[in-house]
């Protein structure tokens, strides 16, 4: 069921204005209009200034001039989740309410009021850059801003945007104020929520071993997912045919090789099962065997002396050789 719903704000509440449903067999998205439910702007030019019934918007870099937003965010509609915002502001008439100036949209904080907020009691703007309208606006036009949704998964309720400005050209955007078709509108789009991945992916394969000393090179070729595969388990064992368990795990690797050092003498069996995102374990790849060669008995030579004899101070000329 598609639904197109035009949300007016007044005050802190979301008043509904109109519904249309399109009947469809398939899942569409649930888009959402939503009009700002409060807006202002504070300048350090005029520290003491309400600026909360203007019809127009300042946003400066230097000297600093900040807008904030403020817009309801409703429920998401039942399995799905936002996808898409899409910020729509307007500039002014005015000849130099375009910028050469790049605006930012973050997230602020929202413990202000429409009327009363000056520059010193102005709301802190700490969140993340949600989107970027760039440098180069011209003066009575509206612009569209992508906002990046996976920073506002979860949003709900009153939301504070703020409109922050990066360079000494000015901007001036319509206010709430202004006539309908004039003011900020948030558009947010809902769509059907991603089902759980429960595909578990393929298992490795050509796993083969290499023995060099008491060390094992195994590599293997990759695996295959449904959405990707994010890692490789490698398990051993001493009995062939074994199935890959928790108590055969030696190590986990995002790569397609590993080697198993210092093996004692005898025969090891492995295999490697591959692991996705979502925690889901593949199947185990063929089994490789590797043998490690005791090591070589020591050689025993038993040597007599070639020669022996020995001298005497008290018979220093006696050859006792013989």
């Amino acid at each position: 069921m598609k639904s197109i719903r035009w949300f007016s704000s007044v005050g802190a509440a979301a008043l509904l204005l109109t519904f249309i449903t399109a009947p469809t067999a398939l899942a569409v998205p649930t888009v959402l209009a939503v009009e700002s439910a409060a807006d202002t702007y504070t300048s350090s030019s005029a520290p003491t200034t309400d600026f909360g019934t203007s019809g127009s918007l300042a946003v400066y870099g230097s000297p600093d001039a900040t807008a904030v937003l403020r817009f309801q965010f409703p429920p998401a509609p039942a399995g799905q989740t936002l996808t898409r915002a899409i910020l729509r502001i307007r500039t002014t008439s005015l000849a130099s309410a375009g910028s050469a100036n790049t605006l930012n949209i973050r997230s602020a904080a929202d413990s202000w009021s429409e009327t009363g907020t000056l520059y010193a009691n102005r709301p802190a703007v700490s969140g993340p850059t949600l989107g970027s309208l760039p440098g180069g606006t011209a003066a009575n036009t509206a612009y569209d801003i992508t906002l990046d949704t996976s920073l506002m998964a979860g949003w709900t309720g009153s939301r504070t945007l703020a409109l922050t400005g990066t360079g000494t050209d000015s901007s001036w955007f319509w206010s709430r104020q202004a006539s309908a078709t004039l003011r900020p509108t948030l558009t947010l789009t809902y769509t059907d929520a991603a089902p759980p991945d429960t595909t578990a992916p393929g298992a490795p394969g050509a796993l083969a071993a290499t023995v060099t000393g008491t060390a094992v090179a195994l590599s293997w070729t990759a695996a295959t997912d449904n959405t990707a595969v994010t890692g490789y388990t490698v398990h051993r064992s001493a009995t062939a045919g074994f199935t890959p368990a928790t108590t055969t795990r030696i190590a986990d690797t995002t790569g397609l090789s590993y080697t198993d050092t210092n093996r004692p003498a005898g025969t090891w069996y492995y295999r490697v099962t591959a692991t996705d995102a979502a925690g889901n374990t593949g199947a185990g790849s063929n089994e490789a065997t590797a043998t490690i060669q005791p090591a070589a008995p020591p050689t025993v030579l038993a040597v007599e002396s070639a020669a022996d004899t020995y001298t005497s101070s008290s018979a220093p000329t006696t050859d006792f050789g013989t």
